[in-house]
């Protein structure tokens, strides 16, 4: 059976905990507008490196097993552990909803680390996003249908030139529910 999957660095420590500590005080907001958005949950808060869709257990296997190969062995692909800046809190707008997300700095390592992805997912023939990379990372929801808030002139800086500290790659399995959004993690691969 097919599992809808990503490929993302979670959002761990200092982070994890700054961000926490400044949503509960803004969901808390007696103005309320915080309560106009779909928040994500603490657990799933991640960047994500390349989405993957359904994908057979064979192939999940064969792509962790293909990416320790490449970031632990040839010197041209091994990655170490290394951070990227937080540069602002933004609202990304898609079709059907408004995005509150962290726009992450695209330095060189994060933009090599994605390239390694990248070559091992078309290697692999998967057709890879043509898209523009656009590392972020998604706080909160806000559907179209709703009235727009002007939300962005209340919200401060959540977490400007704190860093996400990029030690571990996982595999996550998306799966929906009426809550929202669980995202499972099936393995992790850590950096050196």
């Amino acid at each position: 059976m097919p599992i809808r999957c990503f490929l993302a660095v979670p959002v761990t420590g200092y982070l994890y905990a700054t961000l926490d500590q400044h949503i509960k005080s803004l969901v808390a907001h007696p103005n309320g507008y915080a309560t106009d958005l779909c928040w994500v949950k603490p657990e799933n808060w991640h960047m994500t490196l390349a989405f993957l869709g359904n994908q057979s257990i064979e192939f999940i296997e064969t792509l962790e097993y293909k990416l320790q190969q490449a970031l632990f062995g040839d010197d041209e692909y091994h990655t170490c552990e290394f951070t990227t800046t937080i540069t602002q809190t933004t609202i990304l707008a898609t079709k059907k909803q408004r995005l509150l997300v962290l726009e992450l700095e695209k330095n060189r390592p994060l933009q090599k680390l994605k390239n390694t992805i990248d070559g091992l997912l078309r290697s692999a023939d998967f057709n890879v996003e043509k898209r523009v990379f656009y590392p972020h990372i998604t706080l909160a929801r806000q559907t179209l249908t709703k009235h727009p808030s002007d939300f962005m002139h209340e919200i401060p800086n959540l977490a400007e030139d704190t860093e996400l500290n990029v030690a571990q790659i996982g595999l996550y399995q998306s799966t929906t529910e009426a809550t929202g959004a669980i995202y499972t993690p099936l393995w992790k691969i850590q950096l050196s």
